[in-house]
């Protein structure tokens, strides 16, 4: 979606390329690519690398620790080229895993943790809309933290894992989800989108609620 977003936002230029996957070694793919789907591409790395450290301090994963350790110089690399992104990420995180194990029962504080870590992530280009994008990407991510938690509340109760709407029915979010939505869907309209607008507000508008 943050390739689509800022794809159309900036009007790249794709590269088009040709390639095979594991799952489809005998058929060639094709792929579009430009400057956003590699800094994605970074932000993925940097994300799973963090998800495997964690599970290498919460779980003792050694199989996590040593595939951790194979990320590490693309980690450094990506640290260098994106700062502040990466910087955010970390801190976020780490905040979100803090604010988990106190077991904090208000939605916003976490929602808001994982808002601007989106937020953080959109925040790239044009200086000159990189305010207007933290705040959509910080309303998007409010809004994918509370769907996932509303998504996954039934088995949270049931395997006794940390939810902040555990004193909620899931019912009870849909409210709050179309007000955050409602937010969110107006931070769009301020950005000067100029391609694959359609697609965009397709996922804005329906793609989210599928869950």
């Amino acid at each position: 979606f943050v390739v689509v977003l800022l794809t159309g936002l900036y009007e790249l230029e794709n590269q088009e390329t040709q390639f095979t996957c594991p799952m489809h070694p005998t058929k060639k793919q094709t792929a579009f690519e430009n400057e956003v789907s590699d800094y994605c591409s970074a932000v993925n790395v940097m994300l799973a690398y963090h998800n495997l450290v964690d599970d290498w301090k919460d779980d003792k994963s050694y199989k996590a620790r040593f595939n951790a350790g194979l990320f590490r110089e693309r980690v450094k690399e990506i640290e260098s080229r994106y700062p502040y992104q990466c910087g955010e990420i970390k801190q976020c995180l780490d905040e979100l895993s803090r604010t988990e194990s106190n077991n904090v029962l208000i939605a916003d504080e976490p929602a808001a943790i994982f808002g601007k870590l989106l937020g953080a992530v959109f925040s790239y280009g044009d200086e000159k809309l990189k305010d207007k994008l933290f705040d959509f990407g910080f309303s998007l991510g409010k809004f994918i933290y509370i769907a996932d938690a509303a998504t996954d509340l039934k088995s949270d109760i049931k395997k006794q894992r940390y939810n902040p709407l555990i004193r909620y029915k899931a019912d009870d979010t849909q409210p709050v989800l179309q007000m955050i939505m409602a937010e969110c869907y107006e931070l769009y309209r301020l950005l000067p989108v100029k391609q694959d607008k359609e697609i965009i507000e397709n996922i804005l508008l329906s793609g989210i609620w599928t869950s």
